[in-house]
């Protein structure tokens, strides 16, 4: 029987650090990375993992962990990670080169890793500079290998349209399908593409992966989040890993502070009709995963982010693949 997950938690890594320097970084224009900078929980792994416990959030959920930096330079994430899958679904973004930290996640027991999901960020460029490639080939085969779902996901940055037969050649030889696809953003009021192609072009230089995640964000790019009611805020949330504080969505202003007292209700208090942003740069997940807009029509997650390999099996275990064709809207009734 599975545990239908209630709620979304985007779980920010205070990392700074950072082993790849990629030119579309959108954080690295910003700021600058170094290999160790890390900011660390401000309260022991025990005392999180009950701030976050299914008990006071009404059920199970889908925990998203992302850092500025690499999200596994962080050394007390994985200690974290695996406490909490034992109530939750742990969801974790990274280059995979990580030896040390890929092999504790490779090294939890069966019944954690099939639990757990990791989106493999397919920097190819600074792969080959780092000569770190068949590092990153051996962690995605072996994650395959022991059951844990995973995505390779990679960027629609201008540098790496001469290399799509290469790119489109290793992924079949070594992943078994081609990666999905992701629009580089600016950080700016509009979060605009970040190519020098026109629209048209860009498009069509990127469909040839045929990733219905690229496709769907090309049909919804356009959408006013203001436009309809948005229940972040009530189904997901934000979260600061570094402080305990929780926030409506990336944009909101904070609801609470989950570690000051860990028997205080957690708040209720969505978005609605006031997002302050011009898009909703994540409503691949939200719309598709959570359901902050229930009316809204979308494609399941496991639509956008499943891959069907050339033997025949998947990216994602049985187990993902009926979590992520649920919404948590429609797993919330009665909660």
């Amino acid at each position: 029987m599975i545990e239908k997950p209630v709620r979304y938690i985007d779980c920010y890594v205070p990392v700074d650090a950072c082993n790849f320097r990629c030119e579309y970084c959108y954080i690295l224009k910003n700021k600058d990375f170094n290999d160790k900078s890390y900011i660390p929980f401000s309260k022991p792994v025990e005392q999180i993992a009950i701030a976050l416990s299914k008990e006071r959030f009404g059920g199970a959920m889908f925990l998203n962990f992302c850092g500025d930096g690499e999200t596994l330079l962080h050394p007390l994430l994985v200690p974290l990670i695996e406490v909490l899958l034992n109530e939750h679904y742990i969801q974790i973004v990274t280059n995979g080169t990580i030896q040390e930290e890929m092999d504790k996640l490779f090294s939890l027991p069966n019944h954690l890793q099939e639990r757990l999901y990791i989106k493999f960020s397919f920097h190819y460029l600074e792969l080959i500079n780092k000569g770190l490639l068949t590092r990153f080939i051996e962690n995605v085969e072996k994650a395959k290998s022991l059951g844990i779902s995973f995505i390779i996901e990679l960027m629609a940055a201008d540098c790496y349209v001469q290399y799509i037969d290469e790119i489109t050649d290793l992924s079949i030889k070594h992943f078994g399908a081609l990666p999905h696809i992701q629009d580089v953003r600016e950080i700016n009021s509009n979060l605009n593409r970040a190519t020098k192609q026109d629209l048209n072009s860009h498009i069509q230089t990127w469909n040839v992966f045929e990733s219905k995640l690229f496709s769907f964000r090309v049909d919804t790019w356009n959408n006013n989040p203001a436009d309809f009611f948005c229940h972040a805020g009530e189904y997901l949330y934000t979260l600061s890993l570094a402080t305990g504080d929780l926030f409506k969505c990336y944009c909101a202003c904070k609801i609470m502070n989950i570690y000051d007292d860990i028997n205080e209700q957690i708040q209720i208090n969505p978005v609605g009709y006031k997002c302050c942003f011009s898009r909703c740069y994540n409503n691949h997940v939200f719309d598709c995963l959570v359901g902050v807009v229930p009316e809204k029509k979308s494609p399941t997650y496991a639509e956008i982010r499943d891959r069907v390999c050339t033997d025949g099996t998947n990216w994602l275990t049985p187990l993902w693949q009926k979590l992520y064709s649920m919404r948590i809207c429609d797993n919330r009734s009665g909660v």
